[in-house]
């Protein structure tokens, strides 16, 4: 039987099932099964799940839906929401997989997530958003479905003195990082 999750935050460390000290999850997701979830490779994904826990994460600092997410791979994603992975996962940089789909041009992944109630506005270690990651990437449907959703286009991104605030023209013509768009502070 899996360890129940006590908190958000999840710890790596050796293969136990859970901290005794802080009740954090301390399992890690092999290698091979991370690249599995990339893959679309199902079953091997479940085959680990009988014995590991859904929101593990790989030595990269990524989960498995991080890795569904960046894969594309639907029946993955479905699996593991379906098994009680924790849709805004926070994995390395601070990303979840909401980001990781939307960098990956991957809309049916980004539904899903939205669908399950990713949170649509969360940012990682450098400020970006789901939305800054889709028109990165060009991903025209993936930023319909997440301006749909209620996606701030005014959130500050960037680091140092510098913010990055993509107004809705940058978002809607794919120019989220462009000059249009800075605005230096102090």
């Amino acid at each position: 039987m899996p360890p129940k999750k006590t908190g958000a935050a999840l710890t790596l460390g050796l293969r136990s099932w859970v901290n005794r000290s802080t009740g954090a999850i301390d399992m890690v997701v092999p290698d091979k099964v991370s690249v599995a979830a990339f893959r679309g490779e199902r079953l091997q994904v479940i085959q680990w799940l009988n014995g590991g826990h859904v929101d593990a994460l790989a030595a990269n600092g990524d989960g498995l839906l991080h890795a569904a997410a960046a894969g594309g791979r639907l029946l993955v994603a479905k699996e593991l929401l379906k098994r009680g992975a924790t849709v805004d996962l926070r994995g390395s940089s601070n990303t979840t997989p909401l980001m990781f789909a939307a960098a990956c041009e991957q809309h049916a992944i980004v539904s899903l997530l939205l669908e399950h109630g990713a949170e649509v506005d969360l940012q990682n270690d450098t400020k970006d958003s789901a939305l800054v990651a889709a028109a990165g990437a060009g991903g025209q449907e993936c930023v319909q479905e997440l301006l749909s959703a209620g996606a701030r286009v005014d959130l500050p991104n960037g680091v140092e003195a510098r913010l990055v605030v993509p107004c809705a023209y940058c978002v809607l013509t794919f120019y989220s990082r462009s000059t249009h768009c800075v605005q230096t502070t102090g």
